[in-house]
């Protein structure tokens, strides 16, 4: 298939429809994981109270500090002008997966031929987790998706006109962030791609010096107007309390070749497609054809060579990598992918992702394992109770407390109470308010008589008591 300008435009609709498709496809089911839902929790929380500079974490009634606001604010924004729901928590993250799968193919057109990177981006799309995460309330497509503009940015800084680096530098700076050190890994490869490219005056270009200060410079300036503001800063929290995650935590430990065993395991299927792409690049290098695929190269290794120099380990941490290595599998496409085929191809995958769409809509499939599944079918029962008698205090007996906030639309605070026997001392308490408490069936018999003669069960979920206790009791 020749690349006119009606082409060009066929596999621009083609590859945006196909990902719109999937993407979207049960956007609005109840399915956030634990990461999701805590992210929703707390967006929603920033969406009620206009919190916008220190947020409040009300899963753990303390300041939020996983990560910059930057992961919040716009699903903070899309809870406010469209109420708050699953599909609300997830549209941030599925629109900035399309961002990414676009980007993907202009990076593609430009080092090589649209249908490079149309191949990236249908790549992308079917590489593991990738349309998993794309619905939930998560940091890590929105991440990889400025990853990938900043590397398009820096790439048409070398093509085009240096001032694309404002480009580079700004989505530099959303990937900061968004999720901190990952968003300096396009500017360090930038900085080792011209190394190696011996283009020694540019590191001193001004646009390109530019780019560094607008990545770092606004980061630098929200710390100190943070710890000038409230005499703390989240980065100064985030680094402490992540610390202790990542260097002790013994179920993120793991051996140093773990990053090379999850890439064959859970990528199997396209290593080969992006290791031939790999070899394909290389030679256009080497011929100096087109030196930029240093660029993608040195992308694909960066995140789990950088990432394994930590303690502990998640494969979350590398999806970054993903984008880099479907633009090697674009290139395998480019090449053995010709003629007839390529129309063919396209057609079908339209087919496939229209059929595939209309029956996970239609019938009764579930893309993702239903989460929180006992919360989410609690709350329409729990809802009217309080909004007819509000809670001064909601207490939780080991049960999750994200899901209870996000999906409950009467629940804002929660007290979470864990092993016996200080819940017993917690529901032993005169209280001066409105007391509920949802509880598991065994805590519940644990307590002492005494303590359970001051409450009233009014809800039994097959597993866990409602509970409530007046002023007083």
């Amino acid at each position: 298939m020749e690349i006119d300008k009606p082409n060009l435009w066929l596999l621009w609709a083609s590859l945006l429809g196909i990902a719109v498709l999937l993407i979207f496809a049960q956007a609005n089911a109840p399915s956030l994981d634990i990461d999701g839902v805590h992210y929703a929790a707390v967006s929603e929380e920033m969406a009620r109270t206009g919190r916008l500079l220190y947020p409040f974490d009300p899963v753990v009634n303390g300041p939020y500090y996983w990560h910059f606001p930057m992961s919040l604010w716009p699903n903070a924004l899309m809870m406010a002008l469209f109420g708050v729901s699953p599909l609300t928590a997830k549209l941030y993250s599925m629109l900035m997966t399309l961002a990414a799968v676009a980007g993907l193919f202009l990076i593609g057109r430009k080092l090589s031929t649209p249908w490079a990177g149309w191949c990236a981006g249908i790549a992308f799309l079917l590489t593991n987790h990738v349309l998993k995460i794309a619905r939930q309330c998560r940091v890590d497509l929105p991440v990889t998706a400025f990853v990938i503009w900043a590397f398009f940015g820096f790439i048409l800084a070398q093509k085009r006109s240096r001032k694309w680096y404002l480009l580079y530098g700004a989505a530099c700076l959303g990937a900061i962030m968004t999720k901190e050190v990952v968003g300096l890994v396009p500017l360090v490869v930038g900085v080792a791609y011209l190394l190696l490219q011996r283009k020694w005056k540019e590191l001193f270009h001004p646009a390109f010096l530019a780019a560094w200060a607008l990545a770092i410079l606004p980061v630098v300036g929200w710390i100190c107007l943070e710890q000038k503001l409230y005499g703390d800063t989240l980065f100064h929290q985030y680094r402490a309390q992540n610390y202790e995650l990542l260097m002790y935590a013994k179920h993120l430990a793991k051996p140093w070749w773990y990053y090379g065993w999850a890439i064959w395991h859970k990528y199997w299927y396209l290593l080969p497609l992006a290791l031939a792409g790999g070899w394909i690049a290389w030679g256009r290098i080497r011929r100096k054809e087109e030196p930029l695929w240093w660029v993608v190269l040195l992308w694909a290794a960066a995140f789990p060579i950088g990432f394994s120099l930590a303690s502990n380990k998640i494969h979350y941490y590398i999806l970054p990598s993903y984008a880099a290595t479907a633009l090697l599998v674009g290139l395998a496409g480019e090449r053995w992918i010709q003629g007839i085929w390529r129309e063919r191809l396209i057609k079908g995958l339209v087919l496939l992702a229209v059929a595939v769409t209309a029956a996970i809509t239609f019938l009764p499939i579930r893309v993702h394992k239903p989460r929180y599944a006992d919360n989410i079918a609690l709350v329409p029962r729990l809802d009217p109770i309080l909004r007819a008698a509000p809670a001064g205090e909601f207490i939780v007996v080991n049960s999750d407390v994200a899901s209870l906030l996000f999906y409950s639309g009467e629940v804002t605070r929660v007290t979470s109470a864990h092993h016996w026997p200080s819940f017993q001392d917690k529901l032993g308490e005169t209280p001066t308010v409105r007391r509920y408490c949802l509880i598991g069936f065994s805590d519940w018999a644990l307590l002492d008589p005494k303590v359970r003669e001051k409450w009233t069960i009014l809800l039994n979920d097959g597993k866990r008591y409602m509970i409530r206790q007046e002023p007083g009791v």
